[in-house]
């Protein structure tokens, strides 16, 4: 019900940048359990927008999943 409510008010042309934004946030808060770090979360946050992007370019949930772990891949080795 909330989902639809807020999907009629958001137009059309928003919808997919807000759900990002929206899916963003969460992803960042359940990171919170990790560390309280700001620099984490921020790039943390940065991260979800780039696996917003891939999912809504691809309509793929695998391609999102795969860029999570290259992006954790590339955190690994080089920091």
């Amino acid at each position: 019900f909330i989902q639809r409510e807020l999907t009629e008010a958001i137009p059309k042309k928003w919808a997919a940048a807000a759900a990002i934004a929206i899916t963003s946030i969460l992803f960042v808060l359940i990171h919170v359990s990790f560390t309280f770090n700001m620099n984490y979360l921020f790039v943390a946050f940065l991260a979800s927008i780039l696996y917003g992007v891939v999912y809504h370019k691809t309509r793929s949930i695998e391609s999102a999943i795969i860029c999570h772990y290259v992006v954790n891949l590339l955190h690994f080795f080089l920091f």
